[in-house]
């Protein structure tokens, strides 16, 4: 959801250490090790983590989101035609992650996958250790550290959008899921900043209101005739 995250100051203790991975189950002894690596990278993904105990009904909420994403995924991959699981997507972020469920649900693609917390929600990066995957909190209303920016930036949706066209590659996708209103709002932005959006509805098997957004970030360039024109009128 693209809602607004306050700033926050939060202290996280780091004596907690990392809890051992889920054991395999026997039928894996004498396969190949790629056999072993994909055998322990589905097990560790679809068990339940140790730390989502610590959260309120956490391991119910882990298991019904991981199913929810999987659900999504698919939907997004066959009936909104994204190149999810091709060489056309090799990087995937999470921009509102929760446990990781949407990477997770990316387990067999070849991509290389981020999750990131926004600071206003609940602590559950350690869940999302706990299944292999990686993670980061971040506070949206601040650049992300990919390139050196410099500046802070306020917290809206215009200055949200304009961040993620500073991380995002040209032809990449972006796919925004939200209540009607704030595609409308996402989609007039998106033309602005020169993106190619398209909104479709939910899976038919999802309750809400949701509209889902695709877009992709054009590669553009100012037209070679208004630049020799601009000369032009300089030298003359």
């Amino acid at each position: 959801m693209l809602t607004n995250c306050s700033r926050t100051t939060s202290t996280v203790s780091i004596s907690v250490a990392a809890t051992p991975p889920p054991k395999l189950p026997s039928e894996i002894i004498g396969k190949t090790m790629e056999e072993v690596r994909d055998a322990f990278l589905f097990f560790s993904i679809i068990a339940k983590p140790p730390r989502s105990t610590l959260l309120m009904n956490g391991a119910d909420v882990y298991e019904a989101d991981t199913k929810w994403w999987v659900r999504r995924v698919a939907y997004y991959k066959h009936s909104l035609n994204i190149k999810l699981g091709t060489p056309a997507i090799r990087n995937v972020m999470d921009m509102n992650a929760l446990f990781g469920s949407f990477v997770a649900a990316l387990k067999y693609d070849p991509v290389w996958v981020i999750n990131v917390l926004p600071a206003c929600k609940p602590s559950s990066l350690d869940v999302v250790f706990d299944t292999g995957l990686i993670g980061v909190y971040h506070n949206w209303c601040e650049p992300f550290s990919k390139d050196p920016s410099s500046g802070k930036r306020r917290c809206n949706l215009i200055d949200l959008m304009v961040e993620i066209d500073r991380i995002l590659q040209p032809e990449g996708t972006v796919v925004v899921r939200d209540s009607p209103e704030a595609i409308d709002k996402v989609a007039r932005i998106a033309r602005t900043v020169r993106w190619r959006p398209t909104i479709y509805d939910k899976e038919p098997e999802s309750h809400g209101r949701d509209k889902i957004l695709v877009a992709t970030k054009t590669f553009w360039k100012l037209a070679l005739i208004l630049i020799v024109d601009l000369i032009d009128n300089f030298v003359i």
